[in-house]
């Protein structure tokens, strides 16, 4: 039972890269660099994959409670979400926000 929100979290996350790199590729398409954009874009999520996984394996080597591990994954998701919200605010000051957004 405990697996349920852990196949279902995993089947969210990976199902988002599919339009966020449609996104990608129509954003570049008049510079031609969509499929460079995706490469970045997947290479970002894989470094930030394993860089989280070798934090908390690290964390654990060092027998820190698992408690804490949780702890530190939602403050970095709430950081990024802070990163986002404030760059999307900056965007839509400068008037170079997507139109469909």
């Amino acid at each position: 039972m405990a697996l349920i929100p852990i196949a279902f979290w995993g089947a969210v996350g990976w199902a988002l890269q599919v339009p966020q790199n449609n996104e990608l590729m129509k954003a570049r398409e008049a510079q031609g660099d969509g499929n460079l954009a995706v490469a970045l874009n997947e290479s970002a999520l894989y470094l930030g994959s394993a860089l989280g996984a070798s934090l908390g394996g690290f964390a654990l080597a060092l027998q820190m409670a698992v408690d804490t591990l949780s702890i530190a994954a939602g403050l970095v998701a709430l950081s990024g979400m802070g990163v986002q919200a404030w760059l999307w605010k900056q965007a839509h000051a400068r008037g170079m926000a997507c139109p469909d957004s």
